[in-house]
């Protein structure tokens, strides 16, 4: 079962409707639904790379609200969700390491989320024979000279 790239015109009906909601809210600022909306979304569509890509935006702009204490807590939670996907990945459920990377992200937008993201994405690919590289390549920091970071999935 390769994971495929799709885009919104090969959607089910209710999962335009899903997408299209979380477009809306996330224009309202409403940026823990939009993430709850999305998060779903792309558990239920992994190859769904415009919903990733909105998803991304919405992490972003809820991490930049939390402050204080709230922000704390989003940090343990992410890394405990980083944590957990690691022991998955060393179980060979590169699938349900991918959703805890989800996970992390969605608790706070970090480097560490993004770099397990796409190790779980490589695992993934290793263990489905698809070519999904791309659908995460382009959510890697960037290092200090603005290039892309490159992992080895070696490692």
């Amino acid at each position: 079962m390769a994971l495929e790239k799709i885009t919104f015109n090969k959607l089910p009906g209710g999962m335009k409707n899903m997408f299209n909601r979380a477009k809306d809210v996330l224009d309202k600022q409403n940026y823990d639904y939009a993430v709850a909306l999305l998060s779903e979304l792309i558990q239920a569509v992994p190859g769904f790379s415009e919903a990733r890509e909105l998803l991304r935006i919405a992490e972003i702009e809820k991490t930049n609200r939390l402050g204080g204490f709230p922000k704390i807590m989003a940090g343990i939670k992410s890394k405990l969700a980083v944590m957990r996907g690691k022991t998955l990945l060393i179980k060979k459920d590169a699938r349900e390491a991918l959703n805890c990377a989800e996970e992390a992200l969605a608790c706070i937008y970090s480097e560490t989320g993004l770099l397990f993201l796409y190790e779980a994405a490589l695992a993934l690919d290793a263990q489905q024979g698809a070519s999904i590289k791309a659908i995460w390549a382009k959510e890697l920091p960037a290092d200090r000279n603005g290039e892309a970071v490159v992992l080895d999935s070696s490692e």
